[in-house]
């Protein structure tokens, strides 16, 4: 995460030093956010290792885990996406794609809310 944070940082100073042609200052934030993106795309393997290690001591429905991982994704590829607009000086289009992708963990998450339903009215009855 220090590397990360460092990489920002100096990729933040380094945009600063052209502020007068901002054009450069946003091709460098792009292609520092797909190097950081890259980053934490290889550490979703680690939590999947740990998931299928939760998979032994208890018994979990993979179709859930799927569901929360690609809403992980989702949540991650519009902040991403909507923060380079944003820096890009393009907020309305930011804004859009916040509320496009809520929209989207919404749909997403419809059947894990179906499936709670089910389970409180089996017990109900």
């Amino acid at each position: 995460m220090i590397k990360l944070a460092l990489l920002g940082v100096v990729a933040a100073i380094v945009a600063l030093q052209f502020k007068e042609n901002n054009e450069y200052g946003i091709y460098m934030g792009i292609v520092v956010s797909i190097i950081i993106v890259g980053f934490v795309i290889s550490k979703i393997e680690v939590v999947l290792e740990v998931i299928q290690r939760f998979e032994k001591y208890v018994v979990i429905d993979m179709k859930h885990i799927n569901l929360l991982l690609k809403m992980l994704g989702i949540t991650y590829i519009a902040e991403v996406a909507a923060a380079i607009c944003s820096e890009a000086g393009f907020s309305g289009i930011s804004k859009q794609i916040q509320i496009g992708g809520k929209f989207t963990i919404l749909a997403i998450s419809m059947p894990v809310v179906l499936s709670l339903l089910d389970i409180i009215n089996a017990l109900l009855q």
